[in-house]
């Protein structure tokens, strides 16, 4: 008995010890969850571009809205341009959650820990060019050309050396020069150049003043849908007649211009709940139409750089997850993610909870036959058909086995009442021998 108070005491501290690791193994878990999966972070930082520009303008009133819809803190970066914001992204040790891109500035080769949010509108590539050099359609008519494309710090740079080289001009046969959009249209004028590449908006009062200049031309291009084919991250707007200036009637023409889309970005481990709620904040600032889109056509999924975020697709096809239209964004997030962790956990808990009545049938089964083979000697030894020397090596055998499975299995109390008890039937049936009497019929 002092060999079985000692392996049951030493079972039992083995038990408490799994139960504690057990229960702090779920705490961390919990902690864990709750940290990085169920609340997300109520502050994030945007990347977007000089204080002045477009694009900051637009994440100030993100920023806005952000705020108003879910309580989020917005800190927006100044940067450059989205050259710059991209390199932020990129970068593990910047704290920067969202970034305003151009298309065709990466990819997902370059940009591995990047998704796409998808477009938010057509940024045109114009092409001007100085009006007494004739009708250029064609980009192969730029060769020899001194070409304005912007400066080094502007994704419009790159763009613009990506698209030329498209159709065979680079610095070997045409003069880059590095100018700003306001510097290169004053040397236009003045034929310092010949041609510049610049993106922006039709609505910019620039655009509309290079229709409006007798001396300058922008350029129709003949050759749009085969550059779309060879460069898909360039898509091919048509900008109908008179649609810069109606006064004016400019364009004169339909024309067609190569267009990217301006994106905005995530790192791909940033909370799907905050992008849900950007993803309804620049759907809604986004969805009115403009002078070249249609209502409700932005924010699309038009950016094939990089791969569109899971969280992102869902939105589109299925819009603003249904708890979020009837609570607060942080609830609605927290609900949502617990429903998903009860649904997982009860999955993975109820095989768990399946092995446990498989386990007591097994212990149960090993109990029921040694108390099956010790009534055959009990019943074997009261009709005087075994040796009584034999029946008692047999008996001390079950008694080795009973002790055997209280020492090789890690079982609830039941399961040690009924070795015991087992145990406990044997030592009278070993006294019923001992003292030759009939079996009563408690001994087993």
């Amino acid at each position: 008995m002092d060999i079985d108070f000692s392996l049951r005491t030493r079972v039992g501290r083995r038990n408490i010890l799994l139960v504690a690791a057990g229960i702090f193994l779920l705490i961390t878990c919990l902690i864990g969850a709750s940290t990085y999966y169920l609340f997300p972070k109520n502050q994030i930082v945007i990347a977007a571009g000089p204080k002045d520009s477009y694009l900051y303008t637009l994440a100030e009133n993100y920023a806005v809205q952000l705020k108003k819809r879910g309580g989020v803190d917005v800190e927006i970066i100044e940067t450059s341009g989205v050259l710059e914001n991209l390199a932020l992204l990129n970068d593990p040790r910047k704290n920067v959650d969202f970034g305003i891109l151009q298309g065709g500035i990466t990819n997902s080769t370059q940009s591995p820990n990047l998704v796409s949010l998808g477009s938010l509108f057509y940024d045109p590539i114009w092409i001007v060019y100085r009006a007494n050099l004739g009708n250029i359609d064609q980009l192969s008519q730029l060769k020899g050309k001194r070409i304005a494309i912007g400066t080094k710090q502007d994704a419009s740079q790159s763009i613009a050396i990506k698209l030329l080289r498209s159709a065979g001009i680079d610095s070997s046969n045409a003069t880059f020069v590095d100018k700003s959009e306001a510097a290169a249209a004053k040397e236009l004028l003045t034929n310092q150049l010949d041609a510049m590449v610049f993106l922006s908006p039709p609505e910019d009062p620039v655009v509309r003043a290079i229709f409006n200049n007798p001396a300058l031309h922008v350029m129709n291009m003949s050759q749009s849908e085969a550059i779309n084919r060879n460069l898909r991250s360039f898509t091919v707007i048509t900008l109908p007649f008179a649609t810069i200036d109606l006064a004016t009637s400019k364009p004169a023409e339909n024309i067609k211009v190569m267009a990217t889309t301006v994106t905005i970005a995530a790192r791909k481990e940033t909370h799907q709940a905050l992008i849900y709620l950007l993803m309804g904040v620049i759907d809604e600032a986004h969805e009115s139409p403009t002078l070249i889109s249609n209502e409700n056509e932005f924010p699309a999924d038009k950016d094939v750089d990089l791969p569109l975020s899971d969280t992102a697709d869902n939105y589109y096809k299925k819009g603003k997850p249904f708890l979020q239209h009837y609570l607060p964004f942080w609830v609605a997030s927290f609900v949502e993610k617990m429903i998903f962790l009860l649904i997982s956990f009860a999955a993975l808990g109820y095989p768990l909870m399946s092995i446990y009545p498989a386990y007591q049938w097994f212990i149960n089964r090993k109990i029921d036959e040694l108390y099956k083979k010790l009534h055959h000697l009990e019943r074997e030894l009261f009709e005087r058909k075994i040796d009584p020397a034999e029946f008692k090596e047999k008996i001390m055998q079950l008694d080795e086995k009973a002790q055997s499975l209280l020492g090789h299995f890690d079982m609830p109390l039941a399961f040690y009442h009924r070795l015991y008890t087992f145990r406990d039937h044997i030592k009278k049936v070993l006294r019923w021998r001992a003292g030759n009497a009939q079996p009563s019929s408690e001994s087993i």
